[in-house]
């Protein structure tokens, strides 16, 4: 009879703390929020970032003379 309960309880105990992560979930992902419009913003920042350190890899390995880099840099 003590198995028994013993095994119930722990059973018991296994359902409910499992049960707080499926009713906790995130709120969904709208695409018309402000959410979005945030990621949009942080997406254009990182590709900026990006940008300007790819500039800097490429300019820190090439050396180019004064002409060179006038006509390399626009391209």
């Amino acid at each position: 009879m003590k198995r028994t309960t013993f095994a119930a309880i722990a059973f018991l105990g296994v359902i409910l703390s499992g049960a707080t992560r499926l009713v906790a979930q995130d709120r969904p992902f709208r695409a018309g929020s402000s959410d979005s419009a945030s990621a949009d913003r942080q997406i254009a920042l990182m590709r900026k970032d990006l940008h300007s350190m790819k500039r800097q890899i490429i300019a820190a390995n090439l050396d180019l003379a004064g002409t060179e880099a006038t006509k390399f840099w626009p391209v």
